[in-house]
């Protein structure tokens, strides 16, 4: 019986020193990363959601992070209990997927509602426009549409009845507005992609202040895992922030991370 015992624990710590060992190392090429990002969803089958979070962070930060390991590693940070960090890593997914449904619906779940902007037909068809098109989609059209401008500029130059002239210049007009409309999204997909000035509270009961000191007035409590906008330079650890509903005040540097 003992030393049944004993083979029992001699195989515990060689299975933990084996886990260690695993987590322990180093993501060089996609071979390994591969084998970490597996090691971390054995780890979260298994239940322990603190290490499947270290493995997928460990393949994010090493550049062969993609929007599924980011998504995975929100799961996990939920299961921790980290809700701030989970509402941070879903939302990392989204800046390299916008159209990654899984963490979409994921965040919805674990985001408080200070991050709401709204429901209806309206958003679910902005949301569609901007969120779910490919990179780059919105700079093509306008060097299409320019090519239009272009053309229409011709058009216009060589007509010599008053009617035709007119509409060549209609279709320059037009041409030359949906170019600059197109250029101007291309610019905030690309701004929203690259993760903006936008920053996740993580801890719970956050208070904001009035001025970016701490002796200043508080003001707002904010639950973790809410999204803000940065709006001004940092200044004394602090940056001035605003909310999706339009409020805003200052918070410390150390209590929310950059998406």
């Amino acid at each position: 019986m003992i030393f049944r015992h004993l083979l029992f624990v001699l195989l515990l710590l060689a299975g933990t020193a084996a886990a260690q060992t695993a987590s322990s190392e180093a993501v060089t090429d996609l071979a390994s990363a591969n084998k970490v990002f597996e090691e971390g969803n054995h780890a979260f089958e298994r239940g322990d959601a603190r290490a499947a979070l270290d493995a997928y962070i460990k393949v994010a930060e090493s550049g062969f992070g993609d929007a599924q390991v980011w998504s995975n590693a929100g799961t996990a940070a939920y299961r921790a209990g980290d809700t701030g960090r989970a509402v941070l890593y879903y939302s990392r997914a989204l800046r390299l997927d916008p159209g990654y449904d899984r963490a979409r619906s994921s965040l919805g779940v674990v985001s408080p509602a200070t991050n709401s902007l709204g429901d209806g037909f309206l958003t679910e068809v902005i949301d569609t426009l901007f969120r779910r098109t490919p990179p780059g989609f919105w700079f093509l059209a306008a060097e299409l549409l320019f090519l239009l401008c272009c053309f229409s500029i011709a058009r216009f130059l060589a007509a010599t009845d008053r009617d035709k002239r007119g509409h060549w210049f209609a279709s320059l007009s037009w041409s030359l507005v949906l170019t600059l409309a197109c250029v101007g999204v291309g610019v905030a997909d690309h701004h929203f992609r690259a993760g903006g000035n936008s920053a996740v509270v993580l801890s719970d009961k956050t208070v904001t202040r009035s001025e970016p000191r701490e002796e200043s007035v508080a003001q707002l409590e904010l639950p973790a895992g809410t999204i803000v906008e940065m709006t001004e330079s940092p200044q004394r650890g602090f940056v001035r922030f605003k909310l999706a509903d339009g409020q805003s005040g200052y918070i410390s540097l150390d209590q929310i991370e950059r998406i």
